[in-house]
């Protein structure tokens, strides 16, 4: 028989793991759940961002009655919480589960409501695109699935969009790693001597694009090796420039 004290530990941990999502209501810019429907971006978190609320040129008005909202969404989040926490404290954990996800999605879908009562419409309107800018930063393929099913693309839209997206993509790539080794080199011959600039340059190469393949292998695209192998992460992929040593190329950032 399960104790008591074990079943509050896992009505607490299933109670976090539903309730995660829910402080991105009280954090600014993160990323909201699944139970929350499509998007991830949660606008009320967004808003306390104070580039956010410049950029769409939010009232002193505005920012009172944004916080007297953000405060009653906490009271009710809280209230929630306690409710859920009850329930999984009672051994009805499925109720609970399913009682959070309707809950939260009710609340999220408040807190845009009153959000949207508050701001004008033209600053709703570029809330939301900003909100979606971070969703595709933060999950690109999801956002722009979701994207496209929004401008009821079909499926041979989809399947051409996917492929133009691939090869932008790597155009896009090589030119950051070329603005970034160029910019390393900026950088070095404004704080460096030219003797200095030439061995700092010297030691990082001309920049190499990386291409994602299968881990783990040599000649490209083997099964990953179990941990500990000559080719593994840990052994040699490392220094044949597998996933650890160049996923951060990809991105652009180097830097």
């Amino acid at each position: 028989m399960i104790s008591r004290g074990k079943i509050q530990v896992l009505g607490l941990v299933a109670l976090a793991v539903v309730l995660g999502a829910s402080d991105v209501m009280a954090q600014p810019g993160r990323g909201g759940s699944s139970f929350f429907g499509g998007r991830s971006t949660d606008l009320s978190g967004l808003l306390q961002n104070e580039s956010v609320g410049n950029h769409i040129e939010l009232s002193d008005a505005q920012k009172d009655e944004l916080t007297a909202l953000q405060e009653e969404s906490t009271e009710r989040r809280n209230d929630a919480m306690n409710e859920v926490r009850d329930m999984f404290r009672s051994g009805d954990r499925e109720e609970a589960m399913t009682f959070a996800r309707e809950k939260f999605t009710e609340l999220r879908s408040d807190s845009d409501a009153g959000i949207g009562d508050i701001l004008l419409e033209h600053q709703m309107e570029r809330l939301k695109q900003i909100a979606l800018q971070q969703d595709i930063r933060r999950n690109p393929q999801s956002a722009l699935e979701k994207l496209l099913d929004m401008v009821e693309a079909t499926d041979e839209q989809k399947e051409k969009f996917a492929e133009a997206r691939e090869r932008i993509t790597k155009e896009v790539a090589k030119k950051i790693a070329k603005i970034n080794e160029q910019a390393m080199q900026q950088m070095a011959q404004e704080s460096l001597t030219p003797s200095q600039t030439k061995e700092f340059m010297g030691y990082i190469g001309e920049s190499l694009q990386i291409e994602n393949q299968s881990r783990g292998g040599f000649r490209g695209g083997q099964p990953q090796q179990s941990r500990g192998g000559r080719g593994s992460d840990r052994g040699g992929s490392d220094r044949g420039g597998s996933d650890r040593g160049g996923r951060r190329p990809q991105g652009g950032d180097d830097f």
